[in-house]
């Protein structure tokens, strides 16, 4: 699996640089701070409880987008079904998109509030049901839906 820095991360089996098991930092969750090292099979995250470690690929498990571990690109959406692209974040505060479009950056937030406003994270698994005008007009042109065969 491919890491990259912010990625939320649980080590599921702390293994050492020599590939040894440690076991030390099983069940801990943290974010990965440098990316891989010369060797590309060590990487370094920084644990919630702040320190830093190294630890073996093999062992780790991306973590999926919530209220509290949201990353850039995380789509969000309120009550009423709009959407909000995360476009960046810095310590606390959380950089979002307009509704609906997100190309151009519109507001900030802190996590706190966008979950007391109502915000949560989109579903990416979720089926969207679209009628044959919306599928036309997402690709640009007329369309005919057939069976699968």
């Amino acid at each position: 699996m491919n890491f990259k820095i912010g990625d939320r991360v649980l080590i599921e089996k702390d293994y050492l640089r020599n590939g040894e098991y440690s076991g030390i930092f099983n069940g801990k969750k943290g974010q990965v701070v440098y990316g891989l090292t010369t060797g590309g099979y060590c990487i370094h995250i920084k644990l919630d409880s702040g320190v830093v470690i190294a630890t073996h690929i093999k062992g780790l498990k991306k973590l999926e987008a919530t209220m509290d571990n949201l990353e850039v690109g995380t789509i969000l959406v309120d009550k009423s079904g709009s959407e909000r692209k995360v476009l960046g974040i810095c310590g606390e505060v959380v950089f979002c998109s307009l509704y609906n479009d997100f190309d151009i950056a519109e507001t900030y937030y802190t996590a706190k509030e966008l979950k007391k406003d109502g915000y949560k994270v989109k579903d990416q698994n979720e089926v969207k049901e679209m009628t044959v005008k919306e599928v036309s007009e997402l690709v640009g042109q007329e369309v005919k839906i057939v069976e699968d065969k």
